[in-house]
């Protein structure tokens, strides 16, 4: 992760200026821009603006892979909200949808309950795809939370209900395992399961734990179980989950070389108007310069970045 960006390089008049257009727009479309650039300029707009909700649509799950790495690199989190595969698409017979990516999908959708400044990366067949209604998702949850009273066998009564299976262990979605006051249970949305345990009816502990080694990876104070099958598909959509006020950015990856349309960009650099490079460029313009290899087989590529618009050009 790139953790110290020059402050003469994100502080200028020229990206606020850019940041500040887009703001005012509710849906934008960034095209002839490298991915890896966009994520800079998203990574700066989430950086002044901590509170924005912004939802990124991308082509497909490789661009939506893409676009995810380039914004972690700039310390920029985001929501991938996974694309599910439909019996159409496979053409298989007694088709099941991939339980990890179900997991993944009610992840998002659970976050986005709870967190109104979320980003949001998600691909154009995964925006209009069947969700849960946020009313529904939320009535389906059981919360522990330590010190609480709560009998643990009405909780494994409505575990039960909601199709969590009893098992010996613990080690997948959908399975719970008790010994004496201590009950595992890995809920469909999680990416650790909890270890609950009892003093009489009060919740003592709460742990997460590695479902592979069964041993505790660390200590909450609360946690969550859904009690909704993980394939209830349900009447929403994840638009449903939004706040109000929302951003939506289609990111429309520009490469501008031969070269670069075949490699990665491996690194690139911001540089604001102001510099005495680039004097002579309009002061409501940045320029994002990258290079994507090294050698003789490297190519760099030149972006400038106007209020509105976008225009590329690229130098081998």
């Amino acid at each position: 992760m790139i953790s110290s960006i020059p402050e003469e390089l994100v502080a200028g008049s020229a990206v606020s200026s850019f940041l500040d257009g887009a703001r005012r727009e509710e849906e934008l479309c960034w095209e002839g821009i490298p991915l890896s650039a966009q994520a800079f300029l998203l990574s700066q707009w989430k950086r002044g603006y901590p509170e924005d909700c912004l939802v990124l649509k991308v082509g497909d799950s490789k661009a939506q892979e893409e676009l995810a790495t380039d914004c972690l690199a700039w310390g920029l989190e985001v929501l991938v909200y996974p694309e599910m595969e439909s019996l159409a698409q496979t053409q298989v017979e007694d088709f099941l949808p991939d339980p990890d990516l179900q997991a993944e999908k009610l992840g998002v959708l659970h976050r986005l309950t709870e967190e109104k400044g979320s980003v949001v990366l998600v691909t154009e067949r995964g925006w209009s795809q069947g969700a849960p209604q946020p009313e529904a998702l939320l009535s389906k949850r059981l919360k522990f939370r330590q010190g609480a009273e709560l009998p643990m066998e009405k909780v494994l009564s409505q575990l039960e209900r909601s199709g969590y299976v009893l098992e010996s262990l613990a080690m997948q979605r959908g399975q719970m395992a008790r010994r004496g006051g201590i009950l595992d249970v890995f809920s469909w949305h999680a990416s650790l399961p909890l270890r609950v345990e009892w003093f009489g009816d009060e919740i003592e502990s709460i742990r997460e734990f590695d479902p592979a080694q069964q041993l505790s990876v660390r200590n909450v104070e609360q946690g969550e179980v859904l009690l909704g099958q993980a394939g209830d598909s349900g009447t929403g959509t994840v638009q449903d989950y939004l706040p109000k006020g929302h951003r939506r950015i289609v990111c429309q990856g520009g490469e501008t070389s031969a070269a670069a349309g075949n490699s990665r960009s491996t690194n690139f650099y911001i540089a604001c108007i102001g510099t005495r490079f680039f004097r002579r460029i309009a002061s409501n313009c940045c320029v994002v310069i990258w290079r994507t290899g090294w050698g003789k087989g490297g190519s760099c590529g030149c972006c400038v970045i106007m209020r509105g618009r976008s225009s590329v050009s690229a130098n081998g």
